[in-house]
């Protein structure tokens, strides 16, 4: 297949080709194959054929039992794919992707079985401790407390992630469920100040906006006025161009093969030049 070729053009090409009947032909076959429907979104086909990769004991098996079961997640949110995804993680426990497979799988049980999904989130804060996942599971777990009206618990547990978060974003949505919760236990005063530092911080954020409505709807003065917005005339996008290899693997959606293509590219190239 060449890169020149459409996504759509190349997923025709394989499935045009006869499955291999030796079994290790048949399973590069099939990982190759199912990673493209993965690419294209058509899970429930994916997960079926990266599955027959996994029966075949490919030597992507780690890999394609992982996208298989991310496949059927997608395809059809429920108990059995839950499952799915949490078993690949109890197989694979050194993975790398395995605290992200959990956060997903508590993230999906949370629409039928929200007291599971907080277990399985207390449980991933137990094991990653910090990161992105474990403050993601700490600020939905703040949620549930604000819900359930346990002032102190969800102000702790926003407090945390708005300490532990490395984005400006992150902490800014953590301070102002905070000052929500403030809010809602009736410290009114301590809300609006909470609010005016959130729409001082970051006036244009969304965020800072959302603070200046809650302002308003709490009878307070109108906060200072926004800023007109700072224009850059001498910005340009920049285009990365990519190698044979990678843009073979970039056409066919596989955009994790393509940045690894890059990178082998990038280390040539510094040990050409004996960097």
């Amino acid at each position: 297949l060449s890169e020149r070729f459409p996504r759509e053009r190349a997923r025709a090409e394989l499935r045009a080709l006869a499955e291999p009947e030796e079994r290790d032909a048949r399973a590069r076959y099939r990982h190759v194959l199912g990673m493209v429907e993965y690419a294209a979104r058509h899970d429930a086909l994916a997960e079926a054929i990266l599955l027959g990769a996994v029966a075949d004991e490919a030597e992507t098996s780690v890999d394609d039992g992982y996208h298989a079961a991310r496949a059927g997640l997608r395809a059809a949110i429920d108990r059995a794919h839950v499952e799915s995804l949490r078993a690949w993680a109890a197989a694979n426990p050194r993975d790398e992707r395995v605290v992200e497979t959990l956060h997903l799988s508590a993230i999906a049980e949370q629409t039928y079985d929200a007291d599971a999904a907080a277990r399985a989130f207390r449980a991933l804060v137990r094991r990653a401790r910090s990161g992105d996942y474990a403050r993601e599971a700490r600020f939905r777990l703040g949620l549930r407390a604000l819900d359930a009206r346990d002032w102190s618990e969800a102000d702790d547990l926003f407090e945390r992630t708005a300490a532990d978060a490395d984005v400006d974003l992150d902490r800014l949505r953590s301070r102002y469920w905070r000052a929500r919760v403030s809010e809602a236990r009736g410290r009114g005063a301590e809300a609006a100040t909470s609010y005016r530092a959130i729409a001082a911080d970051a006036p244009l954020g969304w965020y800072a906006l959302l603070a200046r409505g809650r302002l308003l709807g709490m009878g307070e003065p109108e906060p200072d006025a926004l800023p007109e917005p700072a224009t850059d005339e001498t910005w340009s996008p920049s285009r990365v161009e990519l190698s044979p290899e990678a843009a073979f693997y970039d056409g066919l959606g596989l955009l994790a093969d393509a940045a690894a293509a890059l990178r082998r590219g990038e280390a040539a190239a510094r040990d050409d030049a004996g960097l």
